[in-house]
């Protein structure tokens, strides 16, 4: 493989662990029902149902970082607050 496509394998690793890791808040912490969180992810991600089916069947290959996880949280608080503004 060259580098790029190391690269391109590990963002979308990475990107798929997030689409997990909300899909399951959403629907275990939430209470979305599957259909409500596809739409989110959909919206958010640009995914339809049945991409982020096949994402969620996936075994990860990363692990997210709560640090990481944390400022991403924190980023879109703001940025909500910020649009909320407008």
């Amino acid at each position: 493989m060259t580098k790029n496509t190391d690269e391109r394998t590990m963002r979308l690793a990475k990107r798929n662990a997030l689409i997990f890791a909300i899909f399951y808040e959403l629907t275990t912490r939430e209470g979305y029902s599957f259909m409500q969180a596809y739409l989110f992810l959909e919206g958010i991600f640009g995914l339809n149902d049945c991409q982020i089916r096949r994402i969620l069947r996936l075994k990860s290959k990363v692990v997210l970082s709560t640090d990481d996880l944390t400022k991403l949280a924190v980023i879109l608080h703001r940025l909500s607050k910020s649009i909320g503004h407008i």
